[in-house]
């Protein structure tokens, strides 16, 4: 795996990770964590959902991610824009939330970084 610099508003982190992609959904996840409350709740719908999503990570992150594998402030950094990180991280979430219930498992948080596998590398830029 790679170390990777990940930018955006609050985060300011170096995560390890198998692509430059799934570096920034684990950096994400640091933000969004205390949002996977959403995905147990039935009353809310998707839309819903997303809605909450976005507006919490922009609240925290800037419109774009930057990710370096050289470090902080890069002007060659990766540029994926926010949403649609915020998006696959969504994305993961639901997948997951819906294995624990086909399961017949209690919910519980869902740490990304233990399931990076399952995203798409759509992201860059």
């Amino acid at each position: 795996m790679s170390k990777f610099y990940i930018q955006s508003g609050v985060i300011n982190l170096v995560v390890d990770g198998e692509s430059a992609e799934l570096a920034a959904i684990s950096a994400l996840d640091s933000v969004m964590s205390p949002h996977v409350w959403i995905y147990d709740d039935p009353s809310m719908s998707e839309e819903i959902r997303r809605d909450h999503l976005m507006i919490e990570a922009l609240y925290n992150l800037d419109a774009v991610i930057r990710v370096s594998e050289k470090g902080f402030n890069r002007d060659d950094a990766w540029v994926m824009g926010t949403p649609e990180v915020v998006e696959e991280w969504h994305l993961l979430m639901t997948r997951l939330s819906g294995l624990y219930v086909a399961a017949g498992l209690p919910s519980r948080p869902l740490p990304v970084s233990d399931c990076t596998a399952l995203a798409s590398p759509s992201l860059a830029s």
